[in-house]
Order: structure tokens, then C-alpha cells, then sequence
């Protein structure tokens, strides 16, 4: 018996259905499993802080943070949504808090002259000799970090070791920060309270340029600039540390088994409208049964 006729148009359709290309994961969904929260990090450095091991609100809007294992030095960084618009191109961030965990100079740096980047005006200086957005800026003396000491005492300075950096890659949700790495503190200056440089700074940490190149300050009101203005700032350089990466490996934290996923697979509209109706059903076949 001949077979059924199938129009050309048709006659690959069948095969084609078969051989239906695997579903690619989405990349979104690759990417956050290697994000952490605020909470995770803090319990990978401070395992034992608090039964509940919770971070305060004060205490996650901070930048710089240190250890169980090394408390009052700096082991890693916060470093939070579009807050630090360098750090992608010169790795520069400006901090005013926790600045107590920072290597700092052997002596009082009022006292220190040009070493110390005072004008002989009189005029504290505190940028590091690096371009923003292809714009020179200004050379001044800034303080160079010596590396970590082999053994104790062989500098005055406290060393300054590897830090792990976590970068917050979206405004909110529970998992947000993704991993950069090893890094050490290459430059460091400061800036003290209501200096012409400070103010020079933060416009640098208020000016952010978007995707076209297009030039955006943020505004923000007197008060909030005499906010900032009134703090001591610093300014630090990092710079990724290859050897840090060879020989302790990739920085981890530990997820939480009780972390709630907010960004995981969501319903789409069909698939909600159909569990409301789905509930409305139950709902009034269990009235039905009430009523009998």
C-alpha cells in the first residue's frame, strides 16, 4: 500500500520537530548563582558574631570592613552599586568610614611636609597621580603602601595584605555582590575635612559617565555636601593580586541555607492567571462541600 501523500511544504516539518535544539540556560540565571549577600560575607569573616549572625543596616552601607582572624585590619570591601564610578577604570574608591582598618603612615601625616602631600600654602593634598575619564590629573605626593612584611618587624608600617573586593552588581535583592577577587592597596592618601581637595574628590565620586560617554553629575543639596565635607576621606588604589589568586585561590563565601532567592525563576502572566483560577475553583468547590 502506497504511503499518504505529504505536500513538500510539510514534508520536513515532522523531522524538524524531532531534532528541536537543546534550551540554552539563561545567563541571567548563571550569573546569580555566583552571587552573595551582605549576610554571607559577614558570616565567611565573622563565623561566630552573634547567634543570629545578622549584619545591621549601619554596619552593610559601610565599605570597609575586617576580620575575625586579623580584627582591626582591613580584610574586605563592600563596594556598592554605581557608589564608586573609578574603581572599573582605575580602580580608585574614596572612603570616609573605618578608616582606623587602612596601613597608615608611621608619623602624623600634618607633620610630614611635601611627603605628605601639604602645598607649601598650607593646602592638604590627597589625589593619586592617575587619569579620569582621559582627563590628567593633578600630581601630588600620596602615601605608597609597603607590602606585607615576611616577618614582624621588618617595617614600621602595619602591612597591608590581600583583601578580597565584593561589587554589588544591582541595586537591591537579597543576593547582589559578585566576587572581584584578591586585590592590595597600591596608593593611599587622605583628605582631610573641608579641604579644596576633598571637594575636588567627591566631585570626581559624584560625576559618572554613561554607556554613550555622556558626562552626569549627580545633584545633590547643601546639606548633603556639608554631610560629606565634614568627614576625613580617603583615596585608595587597588591592584589585583596575581599571587594572592595562585596561591590561596578564588575568595569564597558560603551560601546560607536560609537565604531567600528573590531573583530566581519567576511565573510568567498566563501561568499566574491560570493558579487564580486554580484557587478560585478549590475555593468554591470547598464552599460547595461547606454548604452540603
Amino acid at each position: 500500500m502506497a504511503g499518504r501523500y505529504i505536500p513538500p511544504a510539510l514534508r520536513n516539518k515532522s523531522g524538524a520537530d524531532e531534532k528541536k535544539p537543546p534550551v540554552k540556560p539563561e545567563r541571567s540565571s548563571a550569573r546569580f548563582d555566583e552571587l552573595v549577600s551582605a549576610e554571607e560575607v559577614k558570616s565567611h569573616f565573622w563565623p561566630a558574631d552573634g547567634a543570629d549572625g545578622t549584619l545591621t543596616h549601619d554596619k552593610i552601607n559601610q565599605t570597609l570592613h575586617d576580620a575575625a582572624v586579623t580584627p582591626g585590619k582591613l580584610a574586605y570591601l563592600f563596594l556598592f552599586y554605581q557608589a564608586n564610578p573609578r574603581f572599573d577604570t582605575d580602580h580608585i574608591i574614596y572612603v570616609k568610614s573605618n578608616l582606623d582598618l587602612l596601613p597608615h603612615q608611621s608619623a602624623d601625616s600634618s607633620n610630614q611636609g611635601e611627603a605628605a602631600g601639604v602645598k607649601p600654602d598650607g593646602e592638604t593634598s590627597c589625589s593619586i597621580d592617575e587619569t579620569a575619564a582621559g582627563v590628567p590629573v593633578e600630581r601630588v605626593s600620596a602615601h605608597r603602601v609597603p607590602a606585607a612584611a615576611s616577618t614582624p618587624g621588618d617595617t614600621d608600617e602595619p602591612a597591608a595584605g590581600p583583601v578580597t573586593i565584593f561589587k554589588q552588581t544591582r541595586r537591591g535583592g537579597s543576593r547582589s555582590f559578585a566576587i572581584e577577587g584578591w586585590s592590595t592597596i597600591e596608593r593611599l592618601a587622605f583628605c582631610e575635612s573641608h579641604s579644596p581637595e576633598l571637594v575636588r574628590i567627591l566631585e570626581q565620586k559624584w560625576t559618572k559617565t554613561d554607556r554613550r560617554g555622556n558626562v552626569i553629575k549627580e545633584q545633590r543639596d547643601e546639606r548633603s555636601w556639608q554631610e560629606s565635607l565634614r568627614h576625613r576621606w580617603a583615596v585608595l588604589k587597588f591592584a589585583r593580586d596575581e599571587v594572592a589568586e595562585k596561591d590561596r585561590g578564588r575568595p569564597k563565601a558560603q551560601r546560607l541555607a536560609d537565604e531567600v532567592e528573590e531573583s530566581g525563576p519567576t511565573k510568567s502572566v498566563n501561568e499566574t492567571l491560570a493558579a487564580m483560577r486554580l484557587g478560585n475553583e478549590v475555593e468554591v468547590g470547598e464552599q460547595a462541600v461547606e454548604a452540603a
